[in-house]
């Protein structure tokens, strides 16, 4: 499960440094980043619950 949120946050990193209008728009590629920082906390989120649920 938290596959697809790491997988959300690379595609939204990738965006924002790949996209041309991305770099352009400096408010652009601060939401881009912002929504990877996001993914990757709920990626390590759902890990550590599932960690903790596997124990």
């Amino acid at each position: 499960m938290s596959a697809l949120f790491a997988a959300l946050a690379a595609c939204c990193t990738v965006a924002a440094w790949l996209v041309p209008w991305s770099r352009a728009d400096s408010r652009t590629f601060a939401r881009l980043m912002g929504a990877g920082v996001v993914a990757w906390i709920a990626a390590e989120g759902v890990l550590f619950l599932g960690g903790l649920l596997a124990r």
